[in-house]
């Protein structure tokens, strides 16, 4: 698991922009393999900072897939909220896979 607190700072390269990031449900038209499930938690470092935004939580995923090889992120679902360790949090979960040609 990724875990951030504060601000996440988006740095869009030509590597992170190829990796795909799918918020659907399995099959797709691509025969992939499963590499590993992927979750990043985006918390918010003061009662006054801004929330996590889905955009950053998508970055993440896509930078760990890049790290690890895959070509995308599937199945990609969000949870938000409030804990007593935070002032608010986002955590987005999905399947890092890699393409089969």
């Amino acid at each position: 698991m990724t875990k951030v607190r504060g601000k996440v700072t988006i740095e869009n390269t030509p590597e992170i922009e190829k990796i795909d990031l799918l918020v659907c449900k399995r099959p797709i038209d691509k025969d992939y393999q499963e590499i590993e499930t992927e979750e990043v938690y985006i918390s918010k470092s003061t009662v006054f900072s801004s929330n996590p935004t889905e955009e950053e939580a998508n970055f993440l995923l896509k930078k760990k897939a890049l790290e690890i090889g895959a070509d995308a992120i599937i199945d990609v679902y969000y949870e938000s909220g409030k804990n007593m360790s935070s002032w608010g949090f986002l955590t987005a979960n999905g399947i890092a896979i890699k393409y089969i040609d």
